[in-house]
């Protein structure tokens, strides 16, 4: 049984590398944090990582065990519980939603034409990656990241991402 659903799942993947830069609609099945998102489209599940950007979650799996970043995040969650469940706040389990495919990682459209990664931008939950290139999707989300920083939203209200210049370049 694992094999069948090994070879299905490769088998959908391989569809889904062809045609890369089509959209496609899945069923959000799970959340796991803001950083992943569990999808199905038809029997397959596959995971769903935001495009272009590093979330906290990912910020602080990058950085060293007990570090100044992983005690930045962990107390930035306990000041604003909240921000911690932003994906289960801005997305609907069972709902079907766009996504598109590139680099391994997934542009989901939360809201409209908007990205469930500038969401994470705007809110300060997320940084650009370092050297992200995307032509299509750079003004966007630069744009986003200013805003927030502008505003002193999220991580840009407190030291994190001075705390987490190591593991921002790590990747």
């Amino acid at each position: 049984m694992h094999k069948l659903f090994f070879i299905l799942f490769l088998n959908f993947f391989s569809l889904l590398t062809l045609h890369a830069s089509e959209s496609i609609l899945a069923t959000l099945s799970n959340i796991s944090s803001n950083s992943v998102q569990e999808f199905s489209l038809s029997q397959t599940r596959f995971l769903c990582r935001s495009y272009g950007v590093l979330t906290l979650e990912e910020l602080s799996q990058n950085a060293k065990f007990n570090s100044v970043c992983q005690e930045s995040i962990k107390v930035f969650y306990l000041k604003y519980p909240n921000l911690e469940q932003y994906a289960q706040q801005k997305l609907k389990i069972m709902q079907k939603y766009k996504i598109e495919f590139r680099e391994g990682r997934c542009i989901l459209y939360a809201n409209g034409q908007e990205s469930y990664s500038e969401l994470l931008l705007k809110n300060g939950l997320a940084v650009l990656k370092p050297v992200f290139m995307d032509k299509e999707f750079r003004y966007t989300y630069n744009k986003a990241q200013k805003n927030a920083k502008l505003l002193k939203k999220g991580i840009w209200a407190e030291a994190i991402i001075h705390n987490c210049m190591e593991s921002l370049y790590k990747k």
